[in-house]
């Protein structure tokens, strides 16, 4: 017969003990847990999707809807521009797949248009470690009498990006308010956003609330 100290078997009882108080939580449901003193209360173990199910949803941006709105974000610059040089009219400008093509026969315009319109071709993102900047916009004059202002791939991407990261930030505040336990919320891949949300049920609902637009009106 094995034969322990006393102290031993003391440790041993507290520590079964510990445990059982640990695990007690957990058997319960999450009612009746939440009625349980603390620290009880809060031990109980956050089951993931794959224990307790709940919502899995893949959310993408849609890039042609962010180049089209920068676009057309481009296109009203541009007409602030031309207020400072007469002659040139919004009218004279015309959409291409990735840029605002503007009608102009004047050398002169051309080169009046290219001194006011330094603070759009500002680079996105300053290089750094040698890296070369990020430049949104690029000057195109190969046809003639046009020019072409285009967005670049490398402007593009990084649009892209922090349009990926500004959503990520928004879906997480809003699932937060659903009152969802430890939701994971991370990126995939280029434009894509993965979101687990244990525990909810009501996956219409969720999808709504992270499809709905944020937007900012000014009266």
């Amino acid at each position: 017969m094995l034969y322990f100290e006393r102290w031993k078997m003391i440790a041993i009882i507290m520590a079964v003990l510990g445990g059982f108080l640990f695990a007690f939580p957990n058997m319960l449901a999450e009612d009746g847990a939440q009625s349980l003193p603390e620290p009880l209360a809060s031990s109980r173990l956050n089951l993931g999707l794959d224990l307790q199910g709940g919502v899995y949803l893949l959310a993408q941006i849609d890039q042609d809807e962010l180049i089209n709105s920068r676009l057309e974000n481009l296109n009203d610059d541009l007409c602030s521009i031309f207020r400072q040089v007469r002659g040139i009219s919004c009218s004279t400008m015309s959409y291409t797949e990735t840029g605002v093509k503007i009608r102009i026969s004047d050398a002169e315009k051309i080169a009046a248009i290219k001194e006011a319109d330094e603070d759009l071709m500002l680079p996105l993102e300053t290089g750094i470690f040698g890296q070369a900047p990020i430049v949104e916009l690029e000057i195109l004059e190969d046809e003639p009498g046009f020019v072409t202002y285009n967005l670049t791939q490398s402007g593009s991407n990084k649009r892209l990006n922090d349009a990926v990261e500004k959503a990520i930030e928004v879906i997480r505040i809003r699932i937060d308010k659903l009152g969802v336990t430890e939701p994971q919320i991370q990126r995939q891949g280029t434009g894509r956003i993965l979101v687990q949300a244990p525990g909810a049920s009501d996956a219409q609902r969720l999808k709504d609330l992270i499809g709905e637009p944020a937007k900012m009106t000014f009266h």
